[in-house]
C-alpha cells in the first residue's frame, strides 16, 4: 500500500520548491547575522573609547548615536525585509505541503506563489546539483504505509518535531548571556570608577540596541512556543482519536485542511534560529513518541 506521498515530494517541480524555501531561508539568516554584527557594533564602538579613554563630549556621543542609528534601521528596514522573505518561503511551504498531501489551496486566504519565481530561487542550486540528487525528502518514506487520511497527520505533526524545545533552550541560553553581559559591564564600570553618567553614556545607552534586539528576539520565540505548544496539543487528540477509536477519513480531510492553515499562521511569527544554534539543541532533545517513524508503527499496531 503506498499513499504516493513519497513519489509526490519526489517531483521535480517539488523538490525545487525545497530548494527555494533553503533559499530564502538562508537569505533570512545572513539578514539576522547582519543585524547581530550592527547591534554589536555600538558597544564594540563604545568599548573602545573607554579603553582608549577617549571619552570627551564629543566622543561620548558616538556610540548612543550609532545606537539609534542601529535601532532604527533594524526596525525600519531589516525586520521588515526579514519578513517578506520568511512569508515568501512559508507561502512556498505550503505550496508544497498542499501538492504532496493532497489538500487543495485555500485561495481566499493565501495568494499562490508562481512557479517562475520558485524557480528563480533554485538557479544558483541547480548549476552545481541539476538533478536535484542531494536533495533530502521532508518526509521519511515510511508514512507511505499508512493511509492518506493518516498519514498527512502524521506528517504534519511532524513540522512542530522540536520546534518549542528547541526554542525554549535558546531562550534560556540567550537570558543567561543577557545577565552575564549586564553583570560584566557592571564589574567594568565598578573597577574603572564610573560615575552614573558614564555608565549609562557609555555602556547602558550604547548596548540598548543589543537590549531591544533580545527582547524581541525573546518575545518572538515565546510567542512562537505558545502557539506550537496549542497546536501539537490538537494534533496529539485527534491521534489519541484515531487510535482509541477511529476517525473516518473525511472528518481527518477537513481536520488537516485546518491544521495546514494553522501550521502557515504558526510559520509567519516564527522568528529565525540560526542554524547553528538549531542544531546544536536539536542534537540535545529526548526522544518522542510523535516521530513519523514511532506514529506509523503505533498506528499499524494497533491492527
Amino acid at each position: 500500500m503506498s499513499n504516493g506521498i513519497a513519489e509526490r515530494q519526489n517531483r521535480k517541480e517539488n523538490l525545487l520548491k525545497i530548494v527555494a524555501i533553503k533559499n530564502l531561508n538562508n537569505r533570512a539568516r545572513n539578514l539576522v547575522k547582519l543585524q547581530i554584527f550592527l547591534v554589536s557594533l555600538p558597544v564594540m564602538v563604545a568599548t573602545i573609547t573607554v579603553i582608549t579613554k577617549t571619552i570627551s563630549p564629543e566622543i561620548a556621543i558616538v556610540p548612543p548615536l550609532l545606537g539609534f542609528i542601529v535601532t532604527l534601521s533594524n526596525f525600519i528596514l531589516i525586520y521588515p525585509k526579514i519578513s517578506q522573505i520568511r512569508i515568501k518561503a512559508f507561502l512556498i511551504q505550503q505550496d508544497f505541503d498542499c501538492d504532496v498531501l493532497e489538500l487543495p489551496w485555500n485561495r481566499i486566504k493565501l495568494e499562490k506563489p508562481k512557479s517562475e519565481d520558485i524557480n528563480s530561487y533554485t538557479l544558483k542550486y541547480l548549476e552545481k546539483d541539476p538533478d536535484l540528487g542531494k536533495i533530502d525528502a521532508c518526509y521519511p518514506l515510511s508514512v507511505t504505509r499508512v493511509p492518506l487520511s493518516v498519514g498527512r497527520i502524521i506528517c504534519q505533526r511532524k513540522f512542530l518535531g522540536g520546534d518549542s524545545r528547541v526554542r525554549k533552550k535558546f531562550i534560556r541560553s540567550v537570558k543567561l548571556l543577557v545577565m552575564v553581559l549586564f553583570i560584566l559591564s557592571v564589574i567594568f564600570a565598578t573597577l574603572n570608577s564610573f560615575t552614573i553618567f558614564q555608565f549609562l553614556s557609555n555602556l547602558l545607552l550604547p548596548f540598548l540596541p543589543a537590549a531591544v534586539f533580545i527582547t524581541k528576539l525573546i518575545q518572538d520565540n515565546s510567542n512562537s512556543i505558545n502557539r506550537s505548544m496549542v497546536l501539537k496539543n490538537k494534533i496529539e487528540n485527534i491521534w489519541d482519536e484515531i487510535l482509541l477509536s477511529g476517525v473516518s477519513d473525511e472528518k481527518l480531510f477537513r481536520l488537516s485542511l485546518k491544521i495546514q492553515d494553522e501550521l502557515f499562521e504558526k510559520r509567519k511569527i516564527d522568528p529565525v534560529i540560526l542554524n547553528y544554534f538549531y542544531e546544536k539543541f536539536r542534537d540535545e532533545l529526548p526522544s518522542s513518541r510523535y516521530t513519523p517513524d514511532n506514529m506509523v508503527e503505533e498506528y499499524l499496531s494497533q491492527d
